[in-house]
């Protein structure tokens, strides 16, 4: 057995360790330097994922990075956003007929290829002595949908899109037992991602984060007032004529140009016209390309990785297809996951069976000592506090009061969702909780929708569920019964009345399990609403420190901090 270290230095740069085909930690940089999508070197990460997995830097032996060429945060220090304006000033004298293609995109990446040197150099300072070997980024998108699918037993349509990675912006592969081949991919100059993430940036909002933003707006639109934006965001966008399985840029421009024409073909459209638009849009192109790819190949068990398929309700669009019978959806399935990609690669190059995926609390868990400490940073005067054996049942009492209570137990959740161990929670059926949240606790846009926990027995009783679908990492949407647009109304979309929930089974974490338990011992709710542990802007929580920071910045009216009960004073 080996252990390998796998690296994402890039955007949301991300470290994690295997063992034997099992992930045994991954956390992303942010985590550690609390700036949101940290896109350096994943130094901390890569200490503390080592430090979680028990082990020492030296007994590294396979160093697994995902991507061959340097990500553009990494170019930045020596020429800010070096790479896309290459791109933009050479892309603009190059024929188009070459940027379609991918001829140049071997080229492009060997030129803007990896310091392998000055990578060991800095991994010896770590005390890594160890083989270094780099991966394509598509093939570590397809990696994670493949090989930690639980269906990856059987041929598997693997299917991946993103803004751009190695050149490339989408790809179409086939997983048979332990083999992907790859049949179709798309240039970044035909990247409906990027188009994605322009439309964005063209609204204000922040590209390549903010998109979620867009798609949660999007709901507020209606079908007869999107016409002229989608009639003008189709002309930028479709599938090829030639390949069916690869998109084809058709706006004329490269992609570093989308913002700058999109402000002008789209000026004086509304806001939440545009947003409706590229939703749609995006919703139609991905359902026509996998139901190409199911028609060209003739298989219907289908997994997805890439930033696009963040996109929750394109993917509830997926699902419903007719055409697929499977659907797996890599969670957090932007390039924070692409570390776990190429570990998993390497592994197979060595050997290992993979094992499929699981819980995402590969974080670090604190021990009581952690907490004791944490807690005398706690203003007395302002808070009481209490330690409970019988915490879990305690903070679900509380909140069938109408409190909301932030977490802090067990090991901390990968990626971008709080899964119950970093998380905010509140009874779902409270509607106020909805703008005290908003608007004193995380500062969030007021359209944008929060979501459930649901204990799994009881989830048909809310949620209208696909295929017997599972799932419990809060990557697609799903519509909501009767019951579920009373019973978890503060949890749901409040336009369209979907919601991304996470199901939850005991096995896989049975203290958040139990709190909920006793939720609905005392309101008959199976559910709680539950948002990230975190203000806005900022990362997720990590330590208890944090926890109590976020605490004492915002109106939470308590912290469940381990065992101990943190609760606001009334003035």
């Amino acid at each position: 057995m080996t252990y390998i270290l796998g690296i994402h230095s890039g955007h949301t740069s991300t470290a994690s360790v295997m063992y034997g085909g099992k992930i045994l930690a991954c956390v992303s940089e942010e985590r550690l330097t609390r700036v949101k999508e940290y896109g350096g070197f994943p130094r901390k990460a890569i200490n503390e994922v080592i430090e979680i997995s028990g082990i020492a830097p030296k007994d590294v032996e396979e160093v697994a990075v995902a991507s061959f060429m340097v990500p553009e945060e990494n170019r930045a220090t020596r020429n800010k956003n070096f790479y896309r304006r290459i791109y933009a000033n050479i892309g603009n004298k190059i024929p188009k007929s070459i940027l379609k293609s991918k001829i140049w995109v071997e080229k492009v990446v060997s030129l803007m290829g990896q310091d392998k040197e000055a990578l060991k150099k800095e991994l010896l300072k770590m005390g890594i002595n160890a083989n270094i070997k780099h991966f394509d980024h598509h093939d570590c998108h397809a990696a994670t949908a493949f090989y930690l699918n639980w269906n990856s037993n059987q041929e598997t349509l693997i299917m991946t899109c993103d803004g751009s990675g190695d050149g490339i912006s989408s790809t179409v592969q086939v997983g048979n037992g332990k083999n992907m081949e790859r049949i179709a991919s798309s240039s970044q100059y035909n990247s409906l991602g990027w188009l994605y993430s322009s439309v964005t940036e063209m609204l204000g909002m922040k590209p390549l984060s903010h998109e979620y933003k867009v798609m949660g707006l999007a709901a507020y639109s209606k079908d007869e007032h999107i016409a002229s934006s989608y009639n003008k965001l189709s002309s930028y966008m479709s599938l090829s004529s030639k390949n069916p399985l690869e998109f084809e840029n058709t706006s004329g421009v490269i992609p570093p140009s989308f913002t700058k024409k999109l402000s002008r073909d789209l000026e004086f459209e509304r806001f939440d016209n545009v947003s409706g638009a590229i939703q749609k849009l995006t919703e139609n192109l991905l359902t026509d390309w996998v139901k190409n790819a199911i028609e060209q190949t003739g298989i219907s068990n289908v997994a997805l990785a890439g930033g696009t398929f963040m996109n929750v309700k394109a993917n509830q669009r997926l699902l419903e297809m007719d055409e697929v019978e499977n659907l797996f959806v890599m969670p957090s399935c932007g390039d924070e996951s692409i570390c776990l990609g190429s570990s998993i690669l390497r592994s197979i190059e060595l050997g290992q069976n993979i094992e499929t995926l699981g819980p995402l609390y590969f974080g670090r868990e604190f021990n009581s000592k952690n907490y004791s400490e944490a807690i005398k940073k706690v203003n007395e005067s302002k808070f009481s506090i209490e330690k409970r054996e019988d915490i879990d049942a305690f903070v679900g009492e509380k909140l069938s009061k109408g409190k909301i209570i932030a977490r802090h137990k067990g090991r901390m959740e990968f990626g971008a969702r709080a899964l119950g161990n970093r998380s905010i929670l509140t009874d779902p059926r409270n509607l106020s909780s909805v703008s005290k949240i908003n608007e004193v606790i995380k500062n969030r846009d007021f359209w944008m929708p929060f979501t459930p926990t649901i204990i799994n027995e009881d989830v048909n009783k809310y949620v209208d569920v696909i295929k017997n679908q599972y799932a419990p990492y809060m990557i697609q949407t799903f519509d909501t019964t009767d019951l579920g647009k009373e019973e978890i109304r503060a949890a749901i979309h409040q336009k369209d009345h979907t919601t991304r929930p996470q199901m939850l089974k005991s096995s896989w974490n049975s203290s958040y399990y139990d709190l909920i338990k006793n939720f609905k011992k005392e309101t008959g709710v199976s559910a709680c609403l539950n948002t990230s542990f975190n203000l806005h802007g900022y990362p997720i929580v990590n330590t208890p420190v944090e926890a109590i920071d976020v605490l004492n910045r915002s109106s939470l009216d308590a912290l469940a901090l381990g065992d101990y009960y943190i609760e606001r004073k009334v003035s």
